[in-house]
């Protein structure tokens, strides 16, 4: 068991239940807080208990298929940002399928520096931006 803590203000309860098959589900998550090292696609500590979630919600739901989004901050060239984050989708992705859920139900994209969440001229903001989203698919 990893115990880490959360602070609040960028944590959010998530509960999945099954939909019925006629209902379109369309929900993000998202990953918030500093989920990976600079340059690198290694998650950090943090990260860890919001994907064991993220896996129990996926495991509850077997019809439930995702994409993965992988996101950095603006430090580099964009072709390089694009590679990290499509390395750091994948890195999460292995961490799904790690517990159980099958990776025939979960895509993976890398966004590269597109899209910030935070202020990239702070290292806390650099550090939010990067992310993963996961999309209901």
């Amino acid at each position: 068991m990893i115990k880490a803590h959360i602070p609040k203000e960028v944590t959010k309860e998530i509960v999945v239940e099954r939909a019925p098959k006629a209902t379109a589900v369309s929900e993000k998550w998202v990953l918030v807080g500093n989920n990976f090292e600079f340059n690198s696609s290694q998650l950090t500590a943090e990260s860890y208990p919001m994907l064991y979630d993220a896996a129990k919600a996926l495991l509850k739901n077997p019809d439930m298929k995702i994409g993965i989004e992988g996101y950095t901050d603006n430090v580099g060239s964009e072709s390089y940002n694009k590679g990290l984050s499509e390395r750091r989708a994948n890195t999460v992705k292995n961490y799904l399928t790690s517990k159980g859920v099958d990776a025939g139900r979960i895509t993976v994209s890398g966004k590269g520096e597109s899209n910030p969440v935070a202020d990239n001229a702070t290292a806390d903001g650099r550090a939010m931006n990067r992310r993963i989203e996961f999309k209901v698919q």
